[in-house]
């Protein structure tokens, strides 16, 4: 039964533009499926193996230039007389305005033989509007979202960071093939010296809007694609760039459903993107340790595997807990899985919990949703070398201020209970806590007052943890409403 007709608005700089789809093929939705259960097999589900034996094979994405080719064919269905007078957009070409986009493409006919000037030029022509409209795609459907102002840093890795721009995913090149299917030729013109073709093609958005339905192809093709390149990347050994193809589609699906027509129409799509992404934290999940941790060692070879294959050229964090490694930093696999993770003194009451994890902080994994309250990857643990004795160090903190003073025992409090910090008159390392107060702003007959707490715990001058937490108040007084920030960021501290 055919799917309904739907329209999706993208808002681009004060100009609204349509963008263009087809209607919904049931093939996409069986491919999906497919991708599906051949991912779920890789992750070890012996039931998905049975059924994706019965699946067909991938079927290969259209390069750029076949859109264009089909493009150019559909276009030269509306074939128009040559103009005898040379038009203005010949030289200075056709500024796209409204929801009309506009290309020009040339060609020579040398370039052709056979006269298949006309097709080369409609191909150039494409790949002009094709261009804009891909622009258009990605800053509309590019989800910016500002994380949290609040960051915490373990072993000198924050674990907050904005998301990098990235290439444009299968998702957007697919809404531009279909909408360049669209295209029509709007004039023609042949240079009576050089015989070269001139061809000025349109793209009228607002009249490919009327057939939106492949939007839902789109999504449901791009997550698709992701995981299987995701399965055939676990199959042979798990690379780094199938998870995060698989981030990628999955934040461009979430993004199309916050536009206008998305959110009409995306409970369509909205159980392949949950199944996708209960696959992507799996993957995240499958991490094996093949090694043990000791202290002392300046290094200690590892493997890391999924599924007893090799995680191939990946960066792991090193995340303890009850304590500290001295030395511990991000490493990176090889070919075959193997790394070193640096040890050096380990600092703790008791032997140390420490997960070895994905370093997905320049991924889209945090933003759409993968990673959870608690780091997952591969679990081990190491026995301590020495206390975690610790000196505390007050920066800007009254002592004399009570309120002040019983922030920082929750403070202590925190560190030992997070970190096995025991916090005395020595140790090796410092608890650093400084309070930092912005300026007061009135705020009618009251005074607000905002309070940033930062936390650090360090050793030989190198930061191993920081937290900051941040509050405010508001009060008759400056006095008050900073008594009253501190009050508040009592619950900040137990929030940690």
């Amino acid at each position: 039964m055919a799917r309904s007709r739907l329209t999706l608005t993208l808002n681009l700089v004060g100009l609204t533009t349509l963008v263009s789809t087809t209607a919904f093929a049931d093939p996409v939705s069986d491919r999906a499926n497919c991708a599906h259960l051949r991912l779920e097999a890789a992750l070890g589900n012996s039931s998905a193996a049975s059924a994706a034996a019965k699946c067909s094979a991938p079927a290969p994405s259209a390069s750029p230039m076949t859109r264009e080719v089909v493009a150019a064919s559909a276009a030269a269905k509306g074939e128009l007389p040559e103009a005898s007078s040379r038009p203005e957009w010949v030289d200075r070409g056709k500024r796209s305005s409204g929801s009309m986009l506009y290309g020009v493409g040339v060609a020579q006919p040398h370039e052709a033989p056979g006269g298949q000037e006309r097709v080369v030029a409609l191909q150039r022509a494409a790949a002009e509007i094709g261009a804009q409209l891909e622009v258009q795609l990605d800053a509309t459907m590019s989800d910016r979202q500002t994380l949290s102002t609040a960051s915490t840093t373990v072993d000198g890795r924050t674990a907050s960071a904005e998301r990098s721009t990235q290439q444009l995913s299968s998702t957007t090149q697919l809404l531009v093939s279909k909408s360049l299917e669209g295209m029509r030729v709007v004039d023609s013109y042949r240079d009576p010296s050089t015989k070269a073709l001139h061809l000025l093609a349109s793209l009228d958005l607002a009249e490919i809007a009327k057939r939106e339905d492949a939007v839902v192809d789109s999504v449901i093709g791009g997550l698709a694609e992701a995981e299987e390149r995701a399965a055939a990347s676990v199959e042979k050994g798990l690379e780094p760039a199938a998870m995060n193809q698989l981030f990628d589609a999955i934040a461009r699906a979430q993004a199309v459903g916050r536009t206008q027509v998305g959110r009409r129409i995306k409970d369509r799509w909205a159980g392949q993107l949950s199944r996708s992404t209960s696959l992507a934290k799996e993957l995240v999940r499958c991490v094996e340790l093949k090694g043990a941790l000791a202290p002392w060692k300046p290094s200690v070879p590892v493997t890391m595997t999924c599924r007893d294959k090799p995680i191939r050229r990946a960066t792991f964090n090193v995340l303890p807990s009850g304590g500290f490694i001295e030395n511990a930093r991000p490493f990176t696999t090889d070919d075959q899985g193997n790394g070193k993770v640096l040890v050096g003194r380990v600092f703790g009451a008791a032997p140390l919990d420490v997960v070895i994890a994905h370093d997905l902080s320049n991924t889209k994994a945090g933003p759409i949703g993968i990673l959870g309250d608690n780091p997952e990857g591969a679990r081990t643990n190491v026995a301590p070398s020495e206390p975690a004795d610790a000196v505390l160090r007050l920066n800007d903190v009254e002592t004399s201020d009570q309120d002040a003073m019983k922030l920082v025992e929750h403070i202590e409090a925190w560190a030992t209970r997070r970190h096995g910090l025991s916090v005395g008159d020595k140790g090796p390392l410092f608890l650093r806590v400084q309070f930092n107060y912005p300026g007061s702003v009135k705020v009618g007959a009251k005074v607000s007052q905002p309070v940033e707490i930062r936390v650090a715990i360090e050793l030989n001058g190198r930061m191993l943890a920081e937290k900051i937490g941040k509050s405010g108040g508001l009060a008759d007084s400056q006095i008050q409403a900073k008594k009253q920030a501190l009050v508040r960021a009592l619950d900040v501290i137990r929030s940690w």
